[in-house]
């Protein structure tokens, strides 16, 4: 079983377990059944208590390399340790509670072959156990681009990294995260490296939610982390758009409650923060534009779906269009003086619109 090949697979499939029963077994089964069988499954072992590891040990396959650390590491460490040791051209993620539909690692491998530019390949998915629903991440490239400053763009057990791309850049999931290293880890891809991602439209994983998962019995530090993270694109984000280093974070740290607001990690209770949400938008297009990102459509694109989703669940139809409109005249990017009065003429409504919402909200 830990016997190594002497010719390098297609791809790496790399997944740490932590007590994997009952559902192990599956996960190793839908991956030994890929269409595209070309591959090495290296599992890492986090000092399971269960019997996950005799579980393992009772495929006969050689393809499978188990690996026993001697203490949980914690789910970082243990990635990078199996992604150091990785052979193949690609790397593909797994978890031991999910399942891999057959097909998965030659759609996604085909995809990276005629599209050799793309880094980091995932792909739509099924959620079942606690709930059952199909997610369709953004596709295009520069979808995942606008859309990481605000929400997680990839399912983790169905990414798969170009091996070259991971060793170019020297690539490491952040050790001292728990929750959200994949979010960091793409963050980093997406907008500091500006590598090109992309996710299939097929449903390649099937994502399986219990009462065990982490992000669902940890939702205080799952959104601490988040907040981390988002702290951190964004201070990036500002000194791309040449704001010093100490003026970037007391930016940052003054606006970061709207920011999570906005990405709807926290909830809008008032007329007031949904105000202040809506000035960040302003600010966060400015820094957008200055910091010279591609995709601008694509990113005000993604600023109007956070807005129309703070906005639907306070206000009654008639007066929510209102502030739809606004966003809409805010993108047009057309010179000339008309334009730009309409323009100037919407801005000091909606902010008086809003002065006045919230000071009829607070009698």
């Amino acid at each position: 079983m830990n016997g190594v090949n002497k010719k390098s697979p297609m791809v790496s499939v790399v997944m740490s377990v932590r007590n994997g029963m009952p559902y192990i077994y599956n996960a190793i089964d839908s991956i030994l059944n890929q269409t595209l069988q070309d591959v090495e499954i290296i599992i890492l072992d986090n000092a399971s208590t269960d019997t996950s590891i005799e579980c393992i040990q009772g495929f006969n396959d050689a393809r499978i390399h188990l690996l026993e650390n001697e203490k949980d590491i914690g789910l970082s460490a243990s990635l990078n340790r199996g992604f150091s040791l990785a052979r193949g051209k690609y790397i593909a993620r797994m978890d031991a509670d999910d399942i891999s539909l057959p097909q998965r690692l030659e759609l996604q491998v085909a995809f990276m072959e005629a599209h050799p530019d793309v880094g980091l390949c995932g792909g739509a998915y099924e959620v079942f156990g606690m709930w059952n629903a199909v997610y369709h991440p953004p596709i295009h490239p520069s979808d995942i681009l606008a859309n990481v400053f605000f929400q997680v763009p990839f399912a983790h057990p169905a990414v798969m990294y170009r091996k070259e791309m991971w060793d170019r850049n020297r690539l490491r999931y952040d050790e001292s995260l728990v929750l959200t290293q994949d979010y960091e880890m793409w963050s980093n891809i997406c907008f500091l490296l500006r590598e090109k991602t992309a996710n299939l439209s097929d449903v390649i994983l099937k994502y399986r939610l219990h009462e065990n998962n982490e992000t669902q019995s940890k939702v205080d530090k799952l959104n601490y982390e988040m907040g981390l993270c988002y702290k951190k694109i964004l201070f990036s984000l500002c000194c791309k758009a040449d704001i010093s280093a100490v003026d970037a974070e007391k930016y940052v740290s003054a606006n970061i409650t709207w920011h999570e607001m906005l990405s709807q990690r926290k909830k809008i209770s008032s007329l007031y923060e949904l105000k202040m949400c809506g000035f960040w938008m302003e600010e966060l297009l400015n820094l957008y534009i200055k910091s010279g990102c591609q995709y601008l459509n694509s990113f005000q694109n993604a600023l109007y779906q956070r807005w129309l989703n703070c906005c639907k669940n306070l206000f009654p139809k008639k007066l929510n269009a209102i502030f739809i409109f606004y966003f809409f005249v805010r993108r047009i990017r057309i010179h000339g003086i008309f334009i730009e009065t309409i323009k100037i003429f919407l801005c000091k409504f909606f902010r008086a619109l809003l002065g006045k919402l919230t000071k009829w909200n607070r009698v």
